[in-house]
């Protein structure tokens, strides 16, 4: 007969030990389990700590009086310009036609009309009709576009941004009559006023070739690594117009300019995977 000489203290350990998912197993071996819980705290202390410093984030602004004495330091005012924004003296006088107002405060001058020419005449020569075995475009033999059709085609595609139509795209912009509506097999009626302007001024067919020819710059301005080469010359001009033509007045706004900031407790922080600082803190300022 056997007697069980334990006492109660053992039967306790045997019971904490039961429950213990580390204590021995039947056999006499160890059982050791791994603990992963103490990385989980630690990286959600770690995210924890990050979102209070978040919240605590508190915007403190200075109140200031709207005058110029508070809100302008003395080293500004000697480059504040005393008149308001206006056009300069005589400027306003010197055309009369949206398109005249392109080549004045634009830039567009004649001789960025011949560069426009010359480059897109190039183009087509070298890039459009050397792959072509009839050297033909549209069922035409190419002719070199010159600075009368290049003005014409310029004026047709600012009035057709200045007054777009809904329908047809470019062709309904050169109708010789007004659009036919069918209403069944036998019937159809005219659609009033949908007669196109621009067949007056140039036939479709030349505009579509001068469209496909159209380029600014040669190809070989690739080279410079200027992501904006086509346009940089009309860039340099639009510059030296708004320059000469224009008065900018004492209050200037800056709008959806940004300061590139990466840091992730920035909580105004923006994203923009297209634009170079992917990472920023857009504002607008008025100065």
């Amino acid at each position: 007969m056997a007697v069980n000489t334990s006492d109660s203290s053992s039967e306790e350990e045997t019971d904490d030990e039961a429950d213990d998912p580390a204590a021995n197993n039947s056999n006499g071996a160890t059982i050791f389990v791994y603990d992963n819980d103490t990385e989980d705290a630690d990286s959600n202390t770690e995210n924890l700590e990050a979102n209070e410093l978040l919240d605590n984030l508190i915007w403190r602004f200075d109140e200031y009086e709207h005058t110029d004495d508070r809100l302008r330091l003395p080293s500004h005012m000697k480059t504040v310009y005393p008149g308001k924004t206006e056009l300069n003296t005589g400027v306003a006088n010197s055309f009369k036609t949206p398109l005249g107002a392109f080549q004045v405060v634009g830039g567009f001058d004649v001789d960025t009309a011949k560069r426009l020419c010359r480059n897109s005449n190039d183009y087509m020569k070298m890039f459009v009709l050397s792959n072509r075995t009839n050297r033909s475009l549209y069922g035409t033999q190419f002719e070199d576009i010159t600075l009368s059709e290049m003005m014409k085609f310029l004026g047709i595609m600012l009035k057709i941004s200045l007054n777009p139509i809904d329908y047809g795209g470019y062709p309904a912009y050169f109708f010789r009559s007004d659009a036919d509506i069918v209403l069944d097999e036998e019937q159809k009626i005219k659609a009033s006023g949908t007669k196109g302007w621009a067949s007056v001024i140039m036939d479709l067919r030349r505009f579509k070739i001068i469209r496909k020819a159209f380029h600014p710059e040669d190809r070989i301005a690739r080279a410079c690594g200027d992501k904006c080469y086509q346009i940089r010359h009309l860039l340099r001009n639009f510059k030296s117009a708004a320059k000469a033509s224009f008065i900018p007045g004492r209050d200037i706004s800056f709008d959806e300019g940004g300061i590139g900031s990466r840091h992730r407790l920035n909580p105004v922080r923006m994203y923009n995977g297209s634009k170079p600082q992917k990472f920023c803190v857009d504002f607008s300022y008025a100065a």
